[in-house]
């Protein structure tokens, strides 16, 4: 098929294209035959997306994987801080070590995520953000409970869960009488 623009200057057609184009129908040479009775292989099991670790943060990974809540604390000034980083937010001092938290704490604010439905996650889905008795905030899921029937200045303690075949652990909190 060719393609013409009509010429400015003399009133002429002139030429700009051609669309050349095939459409192949082939059957592959090593085709596998057709099974009528052959049923899908059904839907794959949904993992947690994996968090970003990098060196900032990896001691709290790892301290989830062996059942330790670990907060950065600021050799400078003595100040936690979640989420960790490279540098004291209050001193900027480069010098931190880590502290085991109790894994106690109240649930500070909280949202209850209804949509979108994300999987694995069960929906409505509880997020809190909790405030540790060490004095430090974190954002985790609050399991055990009804959406409904989160409170804030509920206690709550922290539970290490692992997902995605033991591949995973993370802290989630569970209120607590």
């Amino acid at each position: 098929m060719d393609y013409f623009s009509i010429g400015a200057s003399k009133g002429e057609d002139e030429h700009v294209g051609q669309l050349l184009f095939r459409v192949f129908k082939f059957r592959p040479a090593h085709a596998q035959p057709v099974v009528a009775d052959a049923k899908p292989a059904g839907i794959p099991k949904i993992k947690r997306s994996a968090p970003g670790i990098s060196d900032d943060n990896r001691f709290f990974w790892e301290g989830a994987q062996q059942g330790k809540l670990l907060i950065q604390h600021c050799k400078s000034c003595g100040e936690l801080n979640h989420p960790p980083g490279p540098v004291c937010p209050h001193c900027q001092s480069f010098e931190w070590d880590t502290v085991q938290a109790s894994g106690k704490g109240v649930v500070y604010s909280y949202v209850v995520m209804h949509y979108p439905e994300v999987p694995p996650f069960d929906h409505p889905n509880p997020i809190g953000l909790i405030e540790l008795e060490e004095g430090t905030r974190l954002i985790a899921q609050l399991v055990g409970i009804k959406p409904q029937d989160v409170k804030i200045g509920q206690k709550v303690q922290v539970e290490f869960n692992t997902f995605n075949d033991g591949e995973m652990t993370l802290p989630q909190f569970r209120v607590v009488a």
